[in-house]
């Protein structure tokens, strides 16, 4: 099961964490956009896990409240790897 995004969004979880795509079986960059390949369902809900956990680590106020780096990561997430599923 693979996922595509944009390059700069790639770039930019990669800013926010880079160990957050240590867990996929693959990524290839074609251009201007990235895809992200995993092996099986266990490999992708670790890169879930590990996402939920750079944004509440990278992109939360003290008070739980997301800052501008947990509201992008929130969206590329929701467009992409929840919607787009293949």
């Amino acid at each position: 099961m693979f996922f595509e995004i944009p390059k700069d969004d790639y770039d930019f979880l990669n800013s926010v964490s880079t160990t957050l795509f240590d867990g996929v079986k693959n990524v290839v960059v074609n251009g201007d956009n990235v895809k992200i390949d995993f092996e099986d369902e266990k490999q992708l809900s670790q890169f879930q896990v590990d996402m939920s956990g750079a944004q509440i680590y990278f992109g939360m106020t003290p008070d739980d409240e997301l800052t501008g780096i947990g509201r992008r990561m929130q969206d590329i997430y929701d467009q992409y790897f929840v919607t787009r599923a293949r």
